[in-house]
């Protein structure tokens, strides 16, 4: 057996001698199991991981990447793969114990020079504390020791392993180059037609219709009893990029469609009356801004409309995906808001309007923009829409610079009303 082992070594350094560039390449990436020696020993150690177990991750790590790469030109080879390989080959691979390598040289030797590929993806799993754990490395197959890519997973029991790998393995090879990286959000949003509306001056973007899950989100810990969920449908629509200005209002005023707004609030926080102009128009009622939607044609959005753009049709907690809200994405209350509005509380009582803040002009936040666009769907003004005869609740959605994180929800509804107030604007829809 020691000489044969010696054979097969010398055989196998003889063949990775061989220049890459001179052995038959494909574009094949073969699993490599690892099995590590315990000191002093050829046999794997005892890591507390069963024969099952092994084979199980190792072709779950086989069939996620392979379907990762499908459509690429990329074929993953497993176990059952590459024993056909090399029988194919004439190598008998179990009189080399050849699929469970010791170390990773092992691996990269043997990948190399009689598999063909290129690069291997070297997998390990075993088990600590109770807990099942497993890491994959992607690595060429010559000793030039690039590393391509690396995944650490951590699960109970298997299938919360594949849940995990299934979430990252896109990653992982985009980390290797041989994924693309996806457009970001900008990129994504320029693909969407956008069209400048002449009477106001305001961009709308148009948003493809689509399925949707409306309500409550499964990963999102802070619901209401009053966001139950359902599947809706909406037809594709114009909605506009940002909210209504104060400049495109006085557009409207200037047409003699839409009144000049005179309220204000003590702290002088009404845009139009303060002349704001690159603010949103806020301080207008729920009946002025059906109006001015109708003026250029559209109206207020449906309930359903505007959680279907605020979460660019998918699963999401905010607009700009499930990341808390902070000073880039939102103009919001935040914790220093939260401690001035309590002080504010302390010294007039609790009767007095303890909203602390104002607006910003309207699209000022990049970061918490949608994948299609949207600017500002959460924070600054809440915006109105129709009402909602399904939730028995309307009113504005989106939050504003008075709310805080929980009011920022791509979920959350306020009660219905039609007043005006300092904290609510609108966008239109067509």
């Amino acid at each position: 057996m020691r000489l044969l082992r010696l054979a097969v070594t010398a055989l196998l350094s003889a063949l990775a001698s061989t220049p890459l560039a001179a052995q038959p390449m494909d574009k094949t990436i073969v699993v490599m199991p690892i099995h590590p020696p315990e000191p002093g020993k050829s046999g794997p150690r005892d890591d507390h991981v069963t024969a099952q177990e092994r084979v199980a991750v190792e072709e779950m790590i086989r069939a996620e990447a392979g379907a990762a790469l499908r459509g690429t030109g990329w074929s993953v080879l497993g176990r059952a793969e590459t024993l056909q390989r090399l029988r194919a080959k004439g190598v008998d691979p179990a009189a080399w114990d050849y699929l469970d390598c010791h170390w990773e040289d092992q691996c990269r030797l043997r990948a190399a020079s009689l598999l063909g590929g290129p690069m291997f993806i070297a997998a390990a799993v075993e088990r600590e504390e109770g807990k099942l754990g497993a890491w994959m490395r992607l690595e060429r197959a010559d000793f030039s020791g690039e590393q391509l890519a690396y995944a650490d997973l951590d699960g109970a029991d298997l299938a919360a392993l594949r849940a995990e790998l299934r979430q990252r393995v896109r990653g992982f090879f985009v980390e290797a180059g041989l994924l693309p990286h996806p457009p970001s959000a900008a990129a994504r949003a320029r693909k969407l037609e956008t069209q400048a509306e002449p009477k106001s001056g305001l961009d709308f973007v148009h948003l493809p219709g689509g399925t949707f899950h409306e309500g409550c989100e499964p990963q999102d810990s802070a619901c209401g009893g009053d966001e139950t969920s359902e599947t809706s449908t909406v037809a594709p629509f114009w909605m506009g990029k940002t909210d209504v200005t104060v400049a495109a209002w006085k557009r409207c005023v200037q047409a003699g469609a839409c009144p000049e707004l005179a309220g204000d609030d003590p702290e002088h926080r009404c845009n139009a009356r303060n002349g704001r102009f690159d603010h949103p128009v806020n301080c207008v009622e729920w009946g002025q801004a059906a109006a001015f939607c109708g003026w250029l044609g559209g109206r207020l959005p449906a309930p359903e409309e505007w959680e279907y753009a605020a979460k660019s049709g998918e699963s999401r907690i905010y607009p700009w995906g499930d990341g808390p809200p902070d000073s880039r994405r939102a103009n919001f209350c935040d914790a220093r808001c939260v401690a001035a509005a309590a002080a504010a509380r302390k010294e007039h009582g609790a009767e007095t309007d303890e909203r602390v803040g104002s607006t910003s002009p309207a699209g000022a936040f990049p970061g918490g923009a949608t994948k299609w666009g949207l600017l500002d769907m959460a924070g600054n003004v809440r915006q109105w829409t129709t009402a909602d005869a399904k939730w028995e609740l309307g009113g504005p959605r989106g939050g504003g610079f008075s709310d805080g994180p929980e009011g920022l929800r791509t979920t959350s509804r306020a009660l219905t009303q039609t007043k005006w107030d300092v904290d609510i604007g609108f966008r239109c829809v067509r």
